[in-house]
């Protein structure tokens, strides 16, 4: 499947980057070790979003899968249609019942893996989309 680690987002030192706020002439300014302490909250509250996120995604992953396929394709739904591609079920104009079908899951991984790729090195993916007929 494809795996959704959002840890290689962290830099090489494990954190986001907001790096040392340093301010000022003397490093024990009062300024600098508000904007240290202000940084540090930031970064461990981003580290903590981050991997609440990652288990999101991974406990959740069919339903992420189908849905950024479906956006792909339409690149918008209404409320109902948002919730027939979650749910896997007939919406105003989309059903998704065939994202049920492990064959066609199979396909918009292989889509989604290739789409990630050419995102990465900038150029348009090797696979084609997957196209549901139900989709269309």
């Amino acid at each position: 499947m494809v795996q959704f680690r959002l840890q290689t987002l962290l830099a090489s030192n494990g954190r986001f980057g907001m790096g040392a706020l340093t301010g000022g002439k003397d490093k024990n300014d009062a300024a600098t070790k508000i904007r240290q302490t202000l940084s540090n909250r930031i970064e461990d509250i981003l580290s903590r979003l981050l991997i609440e996120m990652d288990n999101i995604l991974e406990k959740d992953q069919l339903q992420v899968l189908t849905l950024a396929h479906s956006l792909e394709i339409f690149n918008a739904h209404s409320g109902d249609d948002l919730v027939a591609v979650i749910e896997g079920i007939q919406g105003t104009i989309i059903d998704d019942l065939p994202h049920k079908d492990r064959r066609i899951l199979a396909k918009n991984e292989k889509y989604l893996e290739a789409a990630l790729v050419a995102h990465r090195d900038r150029h348009t993916p090797e696979v084609p989309i997957p196209l549901v007929s139900s989709f269309l």
